[in-house]
């Protein structure tokens, strides 16, 4: 299913890039894709709108347009926004969104040459730890990193790092478990 709607997303993702490129208004579209992941994620509005066969058209574009104006940051909804949100309406497609907004956001950070990461470590990171391991992974990808960070207290310690594929896991755990494979060779 989700690779099913991965090459469904992807022209949709495609084509709003290439608006978004000519248009100059990338984060704009990444602003708005952003809040809508967020309004489609939410179940009650899955029931209430997308999946409710007593609401029309019109009405599922209301919702989503006002909701979509309520969260985008920085964003004012355009005529481009109401036409792809139309689309998605009438295609039936308003549960690919989540996965057109990943298809995005993989595009703009090509285009950026840059790269998303994502670093869970035991403690929060200092200002230092983390100016080094975006330098680090900065050289060792060879694109600029942003940084995602979160607190998992369940980490013996060390940290996991993600960047698309590629998984470094330097928690204590990660380490025990290395050497005990090791070990039992």
């Amino acid at each position: 299913m989700m690779s099913n709607q991965a090459s469904i997303a992807r022209p949709y993702a495609k084509a709003i890039f290439e608006i978004g490129l000519a248009e100059k208004t990338l984060p704009q579209w990444s602003s708005h894709l952003a809040a809508f992941r967020l309004i489609i994620s939410d179940l009650d509005v899955m029931n209430q709108v997308v999946h409710n066969p007593h609401v029309c058209d019109a009405q599922r574009e209301s919702i989503c347009l006002n909701l979509l104006s309520e969260l985008s940051v920085n964003a004012t909804v355009g005529d481009e926004v109401v036409r792809w949100v139309r689309l998605l309406i009438r295609y039936k497609r308003l549960v690919t969104v989540p996965a057109i907004a990943e298809q995005f956001e993989l595009l703009r950070a090509e285009y950026d040459q840059s790269i998303t990461v994502e670093v869970i470590s035991q403690v929060e990171l200092s200002q230092q730890q983390e100016r080094q391991l975006i330098q680090k992974m900065e050289q060792r990808l060879n694109r600029r990193v942003i940084l995602n960070k979160a607190v998992d207290i369940t980490l013996l310690g060390g940290a996991v790092i993600r960047a698309h594929d590629l998984v470094i896991d330097g928690s204590l755990r990660g380490q025990l478990n290395k050497l005990s494979a090791d070990l039992a060779v």
